[in-house]
């Protein structure tokens, strides 16, 4: 049996055929081009809210909340009293509060089950708490557990090969950092402290796994670095030549980040837009600058797709998180077989500071939010990208609801003969334009009669255990509706 297999980016002589094309598509994204060429947005449609976090969970539900700081003047001053459900299918909200804990602010990872792990929140601006809540999807609960040592405003919570979660960086108080990091583990209920591995950390660290399961610091800060947290040792990795707002882990090992980091007390001097890279596959792996995108951005956020491609949508070209007149509405797709931007079609409303997107199960994108006074964004649009307009959907008959590493597993499709791409996504845990979940990984398949047989991952250091969203993707680059499969934790 022959696997297939995608091919990886293209040399740097590549990118530099696709720079020209680049700077000419932003006048001709803005209607001249089919939806084929540049996506399609739908019209803004009003919310109960303008959520700063949004979730995924596995029954294709998103989880959110709003800001709870006061900043925008007679609207909701705690984040999880107000936490919501947002069902697309039918488009309707259901209130879940959480009393307990003001949850913006927070960090949030799903867990190995399903279940929704949130870690920190607010008091004030830079004033956390130790606070850890879970919330559960199938009884639309909330459950209080064990307090962090030390409490976390912008901390970042990064799911690990082992299924425990590892709680990085946010502030205790003004001017004190939680530099020591920690681990929860959901099979006991207890927290465990990293002492050796005490660092510094930026807010809202851009944590990804990589093979071998050390845990990289990509940013938003110029320097790198990467954790054995077994080991409790970093290890530094080199400049990234930015300070960007937003990375994804778009292949095994394989990262990118691009633009300026925006933070609305302490805003950036300038915007970019930058794009860089790097392998960390490579034995003394190096960030390198490619083409960068159209417009220089902050306060963007970064979302991958099915087809491997990377969306930015939002952000604006100002240092300023609420300066509207400065917002960028066009949407962009990076390709990482050619390292390369295009320009895509302009949404309605700006999304820049505490904005959010979210891939949904069915291929589109979902882009909402967006306050801080007088700016204040209670609607969301979705996104249809280009693929979506390009022909019929493959189809999955059936998949299995769990696969476990190393295996072989059969998705019935009666489009096995035209899949060119088996995509595996981590669902969207987004805040303040980084999304703490997100991960795509391309699977070996080899087609059959109504069939294809797919490799699963092979161990829990590319996948960490949880829910995913499998997509099929044909040879015209049109993604199935995805179906949710479950790597469960090995014994």
């Amino acid at each position: 049996m022959v696997m297939k297999s995608v091919r990886g980016p293209a040399t740097l002589r590549r990118q530099a055929a696709w720079l020209g094309l680049l700077f000419l598509l932003p006048s001709l994204a803005s209607g001249q081009l089919p939806p084929s060429a540049v996506g399609q947005w739908t019209p803004p449609a009003t919310w109960p809210q303008a959520p700063v976090h949004l979730m995924l969970q596995p029954d294709g539900t998103v989880l959110m909340w709003p800001a709870g700081c006061g900043c925008i003047p007679n609207r909701e001053l705690n984040g999880g009293a107000n936490a919501r459900i947002w069902d697309p299918a039918p488009n309707t909200f259901t209130t879940v509060p959480n009393l307990q804990t003001n949850l913006f602010c927070a960090g949030n990872a799903p867990l190995a089950d399903g279940r929704m792990l949130v870690i920190g929140g607010h008091i004030r601006d830079f004033v956390g708490v130790p606070d850890t809540n879970i919330f559960d999807p199938a009884t639309r609960a909330w459950t209080r557990v064990r307090n962090m040592a030390q409490a976390r405003w912008y901390p970042t919570a990064t799911r690990l090969p082992d299924g425990r979660v590892l709680a990085i960086s946010g502030t205790i108080q003004q001017g004190q950092f939680a530099d020591v990091p920690e681990v929860y583990d959901p099979a006991t209920d207890t927290w465990t402290s990293l002492p050796a591995a005490t660092l510094r950390n930026p807010y809202y660290s851009f944590l990804f796994v990589l093979p071998g399961g050390t845990v990289f610091n990509a940013g938003p800060d110029r320097q790198t670095r990467s954790l054995d947290v077994a080991t409790q040792t970093w290890t530094a990795v080199g400049d990234s030549l930015i300070s960007a707002h937003s990375a994804v882990l778009y292949e095994r090992g394989r990262i990118m980040k691009c633009g300026t980091r925006g933070d609305a007390d302490f805003p950036p001097s300038s915007v970019d837009a930058r794009t860089v890279v790097i392998d960390m596959n490579q034995p003394a792996p190096q960030w390198r600058e490619v083409a960068p995108m159209a417009f220089p951005r902050a306060y963007h956020n970064l979302t991958l797709l099915p087809d491997g491609t990377v969306l930015v949508t939002g952000g604006g070209r100002s240092p300023s998180g609420q300066d509207v007149a400065n917002a960028v509405y066009e949407a962009e797709l990076w390709d990482p077989s050619t390292e390369t931007w295009r320009t895509l079609a302009p949404m309605q409303r700006p999304r820049l500071y505490h904005s959010t997107a979210l891939l949904l199960p069915d291929g589109r994108v979902v882009s909402a939010g967006g306050e801080f006074n007088p700016y204040l964004e209670e609607n969301a649009q979705i996104f249809s990208p280009p693929y979506l307009f390009r022909g019929p959907r493959p189809t999955i008959t059936s998949a299995p609801a769990v696969v476990t590493y190393g295996s072989l597993f059969t998705v019935a499709t009666p489009d096995a003969a035209d899949i060119t791409r088996v995509s595996l996504l981590a669902p969207t845990s987004v805040t303040h334009g980084f999304d703490q979940n997100q991960r795509y990984l391309s699977l070996a398949f080899a087609p059959g009669a109504g069939a294809l047989t797919i490799q699963a991952p092979a161990a829990a250091d590319l996948a960490p255990p949880g829910y995913y969203m499998l997509f099929l993707v044909n040879s015209a680059g049109v993604p199935s509706v995805a179906r949710f499969v479950k790597l469960p934790l090995s014994a």
